[in-house]
């Protein structure tokens, strides 16, 4: 399996535990693609209540683009990628914008997966194939908290 590539967006650690469980599974160390200026708990504002918070700001503007740490990225002979992010207004955070807007995957399978403990992916999905018709999505699946191992063994077997 190790013509697979994991690549996750996590700020509560939640898609990073899912990310890792992918990694472990495949046999490959999982790549965090994280944003510059680190997200505060304010900024992220779970409960809505905070209209000015930098997470609502970014999600309410469609070409908003949060700036990236490089990532070293070997794509070379990695033919199916795995994206992962939490879901933020039910869509993909803008951080993953960056990183597409950076990364060419045209050409490449990309399987993706989200976390959410009651949202359905596929708005994000819509979304992100809208914006990116180049992108090859071959599956995408949600996941809660408490996923395990071999839940996530099943999943990539059914792919």
């Amino acid at each position: 399996m190790n013509d697979r590539l994991v690549i996750y967006f996590s700020q509560t650690k939640r898609t990073e535990k899912i990310a890792n469980l992918i990694g472990q599974a495949c046999k490959t160390s999982p790549y965090p693609i994280q944003v510059t200026v680190p997200y505060s708990s304010k900024d992220l504002d779970w409960d809505w209540t905070l209209p000015n918070s930098r997470a609502n700001q970014e999600m309410e503007n469609p070409a908003a683009r949060p700036d990236l740490k490089p990532l070293k990225l070997e794509l070379t002979g990695k033919p199916k990628i795995f994206l992962g992010y939490p879901l933020w207004w039910s869509q993909a955070p803008r951080a993953i914008n960056t990183f597409l807007d950076t990364y060419d995957l045209s050409g490449y399978k990309l399987y993706l997966f989200c976390t959410s403990s009651s949202s359905s992916i596929d708005k994000s999905v819509r979304e992100l194939s809208k914006t990116y018709p180049q992108l090859n999505i071959q599956a995408a699946h949600r996941f809660a908290n408490d996923t395990t191992l071999a839940q996530i063994e099943t999943w990539l077997k059914s792919l």
